[in-house]
């Protein structure tokens, strides 16, 4: 498996899902954590998607991302906002992927 070609300085989570998906979240790339988006992968981690920003703020803190595939096809993110709290994110898989176009991995 290959991770999409984005700075990686952050924490990330991933989690394999039942339907053979994957979604990875990642707090941003190199400086401010101000970017919080989620990638997926339909066929085992090859091609992924674009980011589907979950924040994306000039001033913003956004950290420590946790992925949770629930019952059916849903998905859970939870994630320090701005160090004031915890955000609670929930949304049906399918929805997220089809908003997202893939794009090839690098070899």
């Amino acid at each position: 498996m290959s991770f999409p070609r984005w700075e990686i300085d952050g924490l990330i989570d991933h989690m394999a899902i039942v339907t053979g998906s994957i979604a990875f979240a990642h707090e941003a790339n190199w400086g401010p954590r101000n970017r919080l988006a989620l990638f997926f992968s339909q066929d085992n981690g090859i091609h992924w998607s674009e980011p589907f920003d979950l924040e994306n703020e000039p001033d913003g803190e956004f950290s420590y991302p946790a992925v949770v595939a629930l019952l059916g096809d849903g998905l859970a993110v939870t994630y320090t906002w701005r160090r004031r709290g915890i955000v609670f994110f929930r949304a049906a898989l399918d929805e997220l992927v089809r908003l997202a176009e893939p794009v090839p991995a690098e070899a």
